[in-house]
């Protein structure tokens, strides 16, 4: 009985020794289809998980944690109301460059934004394509403003470089649009930061993965110089 106790000590003792492999974090497959969920819009979880992967390489770090902070993101940004109709023309802008910001809830949960191209187009996003379009076709909801950024040299290129992306896929991944994807594909708010960006200017720099269209209107360097009223 002495041996017996003994030997079951050393069993025991030795089970809970043994080290099992690590199981693999499953937060990413949990995440993910929240994720998606939540940012409607046409994405899909095979598209985000791709890009999913290239932030994570470009970022050094796990795509559970890359999803995490995507996650955070999105709810953070997001303001619930109701939809307004789009039932306003869209007025001249002082300057090529200048940006037209559409609230939050009436652009939707995370607001829309276009750029000028010239003071009387703007490149806008038709049938899943970059477009210019004439302002005089193009409808707005209520309290949409104008925007300028206060950097006039940068703000003319960066009118040239947006205008010369018409033609590209519009990129419904809005939430992971600064590190690592290229330029294929663009998103409302990700075409105006990257135009900027090229010019050396960082019009979303609160450290988050996506730009977003709050992000650009609450910046210092942006200034609203005239709101649609009803």
């Amino acid at each position: 009985m002495r041996l017996s106790r003994t030997l079951a000590t050393v069993i025991a003792t030795a089970t809970l020794c043994i080290t099992l492999p690590a199981t693999p974090a499953t937060a990413d497959a949990d995440l993910v289809p929240e994720i998606v969920a939540e940012m409607g819009m046409g994405m899909t979880e095979q598209q985000f998980r791709t890009d999913l992967a290239v932030a994570a390489r470009h970022l050094n770090a796990t795509e559970d944690d890359v999803a995490q902070r995507v996650l955070t993101e999105l709810k953070a940004k997001q303001v619930d109301g109701t939809f307004i109709p789009f039932a306003h023309t869209l007025p001249e802008a002082r300057a090529a460059g200048d940006i037209a910001y559409v609230p939050a809830p009436y652009g939707g949960i995370y607001g829309s934004m276009m750029i000028y191209a010239t003071r009387s187009t703007v490149m806008d996003f038709v049938a899943g394509k970059i477009v210019q379009r004439p302002v005089g076709e193009v409808k707005v909801a209520r309290f949409t403003r104008l925007l300028s950024v206060d950097r006039p040299d940068q703000r003319r290129h960066a009118a040239a470089w947006a205008k010369a992306q018409a033609g590209k896929s519009y990129d419904h991944n809005f939430a992971i649009n600064k590190v690592g994807l290229a330029d294929d594909r663009l998103g409302v708010a990700e075409l105006i930061w990257r135009a900027y960006r090229y010019e050396g200017v960082n019009l979303d720099d609160d450290g988050g993965i996506g730009a977003y269209p709050i992000d650009i209107y609450n910046h210092p360097d942006v200034t609203s110089y005239k709101v649609i009223k009803p």
